[in-house]
């Protein structure tokens, strides 16, 4: 796969990723705490997959 490709696809999942980590935070005392932990942490564990994706 050609990395204009990858980042085409990784791009919008990473800004999706990003939204959904600001989201879980700002509202983290509206959700319950195992939302919070499903969205928020495995979110994060994403988003560094994907960083370390578009830094490879």
């Amino acid at each position: 796969m050609q990395k204009n490709t990858m980042f085409k696809i990784l791009n919008p999942i990473l800004a999706v990723l990003t939204v959904t980590q600001t989201l879980s935070a700002l509202l983290a005392d509206h959700l319950s705490y195992v939302v919070f932990e499903w969205v928020h942490k495995g979110g994060g564990f994403l988003l560094l997959a994907g960083i370390g994706l578009h830094v490879v």
